[in-house]
């Protein structure tokens, strides 16, 4: 079983917002690269919802506005957890 980590930025952390997106697209690379391996070794597995549910992740994690430490990460809870759903539903 492959489980699937990402770290969202967090008003607590003690890094800078540059060094937060570096970071959030480390860990989103990582995120896709194991989709990835996940669709290619299970076909059945591909959809439009998952592919969907991906798309959206990396456009909250590339639109995110890193300068302001007041923003919730429920953002991209709510994508991940959409993904979860979509590969669930399969």
């Amino acid at each position: 079983m492959t489980y699937v980590v990402l770290v969202v930025p967090t008003e607590e952390s003690d890094i800078g917002p540059q060094q937060q997106k570096v970071k959030a697209h480390e860990h989103l690379g990582e995120v896709l690269s194991i989709l990835k391996g996940v669709l290619n070794r299970y076909p059945p597995l591909h959809s439009t919802d998952i592919l969907a549910s991906a798309g959206t992740l990396i456009n909250k994690v590339k639109n995110h506005n890193y300068d302001d430490t007041g923003q919730a990460p429920d953002e991209f809870y709510e994508s991940i957890d959409q993904l979860a759903l979509a590969f669930s539903s399969r």
